[in-house]
């Protein structure tokens, strides 16, 4: 038996300590090569660049080892005071730049939970319901938030009138008097059996009536209590045979936000829109407000902030305003966008525009936020809208 378990044995120790080695010996030859870089005291954008190749080496010659994400790490304090000696660099260039770091986030509005509006014209009310649920730290339900002016029904057919970040808040507070939880009325991640997006659930809820109510069909109930988990079919079958199609959106809406929470909540959001407020005061304001921990709701000319010269249906939209940096080969000021339209940024990415992405030990993954230019934003500046 001896003869047989010492060969094994050594055999393991002799593999790890091969990918110890390689490990080492990867790690060596990355720091041989930023040696250079990291002893500057003025750092440039080249220097930044050459350090990000560097890492890549790095990270391909660990593919697959055991010892990858320990070595990595040790690569961590290198990255951090490199960029500490860039924005250094760049403050003694612009010392008039006051772009400090900063991304605001709780357990209700974070970089991991962007939602997606999928296909409804309803970006106000997701920005209407980020600012609501960041203040009082609990997901509002951005749907419950819809106020256009017109049916639901009106609305998907017109695809969208559009709608105010801060009225969508007043007006229901002063309709029904508290807030409707994300819980109770889900804005996101559908989990439709048969449809691609929300607004195509909802325009055949009113061209497919009979089938919705017809709960032998197990795919058609899918489809219902993934808008409206809480949906008794008997009700809803009552209801579209007395009233027919009708405003059948706003009632099982209504129906799942039975139970309101924050009752007796008052809040009269700020709106400052040009040309009443200059676009430099307008920007001043946002620095202040994110320098207090507070996130901004942003109404802007999407075509403008893209800087897409392709015909598009978006005119005006809303987002929300969470962070801001300032771009370490350009030094120019950027902002972090939340958005509503999904994870993926990817084919709106530019000079001035590039997606933010959440990395962990898992990897990297888009988070549905942009950093914007603050070039490009003041561009396309239509207002702001925020909680006092």
């Amino acid at each position: 038996m001896r003869i047989t378990i010492i060969p094994i044995f050594f055999c393991l120790l002799s593999l790890t300590q091969a990918f110890a080695d390689n490990c080492s010996e990867a790690l060596s030859l990355f720091q041989k090569s930023v040696f250079a870089i990291t002893r500057k005291t003025q750092v440039t954008s080249k220097d930044m660049k050459d350090f990000d190749e560097a890492y890549e080496k790095l990270t391909l010659l660990l593919l697959g080892e055991p010892c990858e994400k320990k070595t990595l790490l040790a690569t961590n304090s290198a990255r951090t005071q490199l960029k500490e000696k860039r924005l250094l660099t760049l403050n003694a260039l612009n010392p008039q730049n006051n772009c400090t770091d900063v991304i605001n986030q709780n357990e209700a509005v974070n970089l991991d939970n962007a939602r997606n509006q999928d296909g409804v014209g309803w970006c106000y009310a997701y920005a209407a319901s980020d600012l609501l649920s960041y203040r009082l730290k609990k997901k509002i339900s951005a749907v419950s938030l819809y106020n256009s002016g017109q049916s639901i029904e009106e609305d998907i057919s017109n695809q969208g009138k559009g709608g105010d970040i801060g009225n969508s808040i007043v007006n229901y507070l002063q309709k029904k008097n508290g807030l409707c939880l994300e819980e109770n009325l889900p804005s996101s991640d559908f989990q439709f059996c048969s449809y691609t997006n929300y607004q195509n659930f909802l325009t055949d809820l009113y061209q497919s009536t009979s089938e919705f109510s017809n709960s032998n069909n197990q795919c058609m109930a899918q489809n219902l209590r993934a808008a409206f988990p809480d949906l008794n079919n008997a009700v809803m079958s009552a209801y579209v045979n007395q009233f027919g199609k009708k405003n059948l959106a706003e009632y099982l809406m209504n129906l799942q936000c039975k139970k309101l929470s924050f009752i007796g909540y008052k809040i009269n959001p700020v709106n400052q829109f040009t040309p009443r407020f200059e676009k430099d005061a307008i920007l001043k304001n946002v620095d202040a407000l994110l320098n207090k921990g507070d996130i901004v709701g942003l109404a802007c000319q999407y075509n403008l902030m893209v800087e897409s010269d392709k015909p598009s249906k978006v005119g005006g939209h809303a987002s929300v305003i969470v962070g801001r940096r300032q771009n370490l080969d350009t030094g120019e000021c950027e902002y972090l966008v939340r958005n509503s339209w999904g994870k993926d940024c990817s084919e709106i990415e530019g000079k001035g525009l590039s997606c933010h992405k959440n990395c962990d030990d898992d990897g990297c993954r888009y988070s549905g936020h942009l950093w914007v230019s603050q070039r490009r934003i003041k561009n396309s500046l239509l207002g702001i809208s925020f909680l006092p």
